[in-house]
């Protein structure tokens, strides 16, 4: 796998088209406009592999709380080998206004406990997109 994409939200209808569940959203529209299936259940996460331009690339939708993410992204980044530098973290901001869109590479967590879970599990990398 070359790339990968990894989005925190919460799992359960609970949060179901909640603001928590954007980075969810992200993934499940990419993976649909791709025909990458979620369907593996494996290291805390549903995720799939699929091509996209003829490179592989691997989608993941951590399923312990969101605050916990870094367990599920620490675990398939080790596992599939992935340099940090391709992989991708789809997440809320509530310190950006709705419908806004940032890409934002080597970033700080701010008050997001979900990426500082995943950048502790990165062992303090923060060279993922």
């Amino acid at each position: 796998v070359n790339d990968a994409g990894k989005a925190l939200g919460n799992p359960g209808e609970k949060y179901q088209s909640t603001r928590h569940n954007v980075g969810f959203d992200m993934i499940d529209a990419f993976a649909d406009s791709q025909n990458i299936s979620l369907t593996k259940n494996h290291f805390k996460a549903l995720f799939g592999e699929g091509m996209v331009d003829g490179v592989p690339v691997l989608l993941a939708k951590p399923q312990t709380y969101i605050n916990l993410s870094g367990e599920s992204a620490g675990a398939l980044a080790a596992y599939y080998k992935l340099p940090l530098h391709r992989v991708v973290v789809a997440y809320d901001d509530t310190d950006l206004p709705c419908g806004v869109l940032r890409l934002q590479p080597k970033g700080g967590y701010g008050r997001h406990n979900g990426l500082k879970s995943v950048i502790y599990h990165f062992r303090k990398n923060r060279e993922f997109g």
